[in-house]
């Protein structure tokens, strides 16, 4: 996933429990300030009459939908961050062997970077003028080092650099 994208999802995860956070709190408040103004009203004052016996049904309702807002949204920051970090880290590995790449398979692989990515496995046989065996194995070897991936299509390789 772009780094981008997971980063609004992390961005929306912080502000989705920020803003379950507030609410809880103003819904907090304001159920207590009404259970405490029918507790003094409440004429059995002395005979077991609690303020939290006046607390509203709805509040207790609210604030546990509120509540699993905010695990929620710190579910969702925490994922992110950590898919965020796995993303860096991968594509540093990848980027260290590909800088790693000598001869052929430097050639190969820089075809397929300036191709934008993807490239038919006869196109590289052509442009490369390498056997199909010789591409074949060189494609293997990127593919061991988990730089690139083979996906069938018809009758075709589709050869497809791993970004992360």
């Amino acid at each position: 996933m772009e780094t981008r994208i997971i980063n609004r999802i992390k961005n929306i995860g912080m502000l989705i429990a920020g803003i379950s956070a507030v609410g809880f709190l103003v819904l907090l408040i304001l159920s207590l300030q009404i259970a405490e103004s029918q507790h003094l009203a409440c004429p059995g004052l002395t005979a077991g009459c609690t303020a939290l016996g006046h607390f509203p049904l709805l509040a207790f309702i609210g604030l546990a939908a509120l509540a699993a807002l905010i695990f929620s949204g710190g579910w969702i920051y925490v994922k992110a961050g950590r898919e965020l970090a796995y993303s860096m880290q991968t594509r540093t590995g990848l980027l260290e062997a590909a800088k790693r790449l000598r001869g052929e398979e430097k050639a190969l692989y820089d075809f397929v970077v300036q191709n934008e990515g993807t490239a038919f496995q006869n196109d590289i046989v052509k442009s490369l003028s390498y056997s199909k065996v010789k591409v074949s194995r060189i494609l293997d070897r990127l593919e061991t080092k988990g730089l690139i991936e083979r996906r069938r299509r018809g009758m075709a390789n589709l050869v497809i650099l791993k970004s992360s």
